[in-house]
Formats: C-alpha cells, structure tokens, sequence
C-alpha cells in the first residue's frame, strides 16, 4: 500500500520525533550538568508524547506508523560520543547535536503544515510548531551559558 502524502510527513515526524528522543535519553548520562539533564529530560517526554499522538493520527488513517532507523540512530549517536569525547566541553557538543536535530524537526512540521492535513492534526502541528519553537530557544539558551561558563 503507498503512502500519501500526509501520511509521509506525519511518519517523518513521528520517527524524528522519536530518534530526538532517544538522542535526550542517551545524551542525559553525558552531559555533566545536573540543569541539563533536568533539560533534555523535559524535552524528551513531550517529544515522547508528540510521537504518540502523531501516531494515533497516522492509525486513524487506516495504517501503521513506520519505525524508527536504528542503524540510522545508532551511527548518529556514536559520531555524538567520539566528538564529546575528544571535546573540551562535551555539554556544548551534545547541546549543538540536539540543536540541529530540533532544527530538522521543526522544519518537517513546517513542510507538514503546508499539506492539507485534517482539521485536528493541523491544530496539533500548529501547537508541535510553537513547542519547538520554544525548545530551540531553550536550548540554545543553554548553549550560550555552557559558553560563557566556559
């Protein structure tokens, strides 16, 4: 069975959704900053709760939302480590990381929002946008006083 459109968008959404937050849990026992971790925490669970309702909105459609590439996942990750690694502040690197993957999630929200998707799950990829909206801003927030620490 193809896909349409929506339902492209809505699975890319959901599996980048899902890879950021596997990224916050993974990055949360690197990072060397109890505020951090609170940080990525925070963002992790309503990337969590996003997933799930994308999902929900992708079954209503009458299939199944597509896993995550975990081979994908898993290379990133570990190019993630080998920068921190050989870093003089691995909080910077795993903020920058999650920085430009916050960047490719609100950009796929912004080409979803562009489609016509039902009146529900437009509401809801409106609410998505003002969300990442505001986690970019905290982030690099963040990253700005991980430097001047620095």
């Amino acid at each position: 069975m193809l896909l349409d459109e929506n339902q492209v968008a809505l699975n890319e959404l959901i599996v980048h959704f899902r890879e950021a937050s596997d990224h916050f849990t993974d990055a949360i026992d690197h990072v060397e900053h109890s505020k951090l971790e609170t940080l990525f925490a925070d963002i992790r669970n309503g990337h969590t709760k996003a997933a799930d309702v994308l999902s929900e909105a992708v079954r209503k459609t009458g299939v199944l939302p597509r896993a995550q590439y975990a081979d994908r996942e898993e290379v990133h990750q570990i190019i993630t480590h080998v920068k921190a690694a050989i870093s003089d502040d691995a909080n910077q690197v795993f903020l920058k990381d999650r920085i430009e993957h916050e960047q490719q999630i609100e950009r796929l929200i912004t080409e979803a929002l562009e489609l016509q998707m039902p009146t529900d799950t437009q509401a809801y990829l409106e609410i998505l946008l003002a969300s990442e909206s505001a986690v970019l801003s905290r982030l690099n927030d963040a990253l700005a006083n991980c430097a001047s620490t620095s």
